[in-house]
């Protein structure tokens, strides 16, 4: 029998923290907030392993209040979660490519003030990140957009009908190469293309598979692991049967009671893992300023 999502143990139980720490789940099995801590200054190694393991468990992790969170310290502080992570050079259809650790995302940036759907960070890579970190600096005010989504993976596996869950068992899945990936992803990119006459071919090749399962390496929790960035599902001949199933987990994992809605405040690091977790970013009001520091940690291959 499979225990119902809304009621399974919390990934993290188990995990011990600090005094320090105050740890408070914002769902029952998907995303902690952690108050109580300064992270420009020098941490235990009590405190530093509770946040790693935390961030490994609840898939996503708020950290609050860090006012004085320099992008040098930000860097420093990703590292407990992994290498620092860079993609290597492709076209990928952005106008400026990062080359530091940490980077400035500015409104002007590569994805604007426009829409972000939903999608896992670097999905089309051979080898994509395992956490991806924003530190917000300046937020537009409460109503005027920006906020980000975070989609719970494990609970859209966990929900999927048991002859779908059969149907899908070891099937890899097509990615779009990365240039459309992001086309499919960003709303800025997308029109960039669009305005140069760059438009995706009907069925462009892949260059990597993945799993459409995939299983967490830390605690063997299962994610269905598709997005806009997923082409198709492989290893089913009738083209037609392939892009049904394909069609049917996308719209799955856009399923509202699996998103968790995130409205920024300056001084809030957010790191969510990449490895079971969705995000998506409505647009805002040019008019308000929106500055983030961010960075990419880790990457194992799915």
């Amino acid at each position: 029998m499979t225990v119902s999502p809304r009621t399974r143990p919390p990934p993290w139980a188990g995990v011990e923290w600090p005094a320090s720490l105050d740890v408070r789940p914002i769902r029952p099995a998907f995303g902690v907030r952690v108050a109580g801590i300064d992270l420009s200054k020098t941490l235990s190694g009590a405190e530093v392993f509770a946040l790693r393991a935390l961030a490994d468990r609840a898939g996503l992790l708020v950290v609050e209040g860090q006012t004085e969170l320099s992008p040098r310290r930000l860097g420093e502080a990703a590292e407990w979660f992994g290498a620092p992570y860079l993609p290597e050079y492709g076209d990928d259809g952005v106008e400026q490519r990062r080359t530091e650790f940490v980077h400035s995302v500015p409104a002007d940036g590569p994805t604007g003030w426009e829409e972000v759907f939903p999608h896992t960070d670097n999905q089309p890579r051979p080898v994509p990140p395992d956490f991806t970190l924003f530190h917000a600096l300046e937020v537009p005010p409460p109503g005027e957009g920006g906020t980000t989504a975070y989609a719970d993976l494990c609970q859209a596996y966990a929900e999927l009908d048991e002859p779908t869950r059969r149907r899908i068992e070891g099937l890899e899945q097509h990615l779009h190469l990365q240039l459309w990936g992001n086309y499919h992803a960003f709303a800025k990119i997308r029109r960039r293309l669009e305005s140069a006459g760059r438009f995706p071919p009907d069925d462009p090749p892949s260059e990597v598979r993945h799993p459409v399962v995939r299983t967490h390496p830390v605690d063997g929790r299962r994610a269905l692991w598709v997005s806009v960035m997923t082409l198709r599902v492989a290893g089913i001949e009738n083209a037609a049967e392939a892009r049904q199933l394909t069609d049917h987990l996308k719209r799955h994992v856009c399923n509202d009671r699996f998103w968790l809605r995130h409205e920024w405040a300056a001084g809030d690091l957010v790191v969510w893992d990449n490895r079971c977790v969705l995000h998506r970013r409505e647009g805002w009001n040019p008019r308000h300023p929106r500055r983030m520091n961010a960075t990419q940690s880790g990457g194992s291959r799915p």
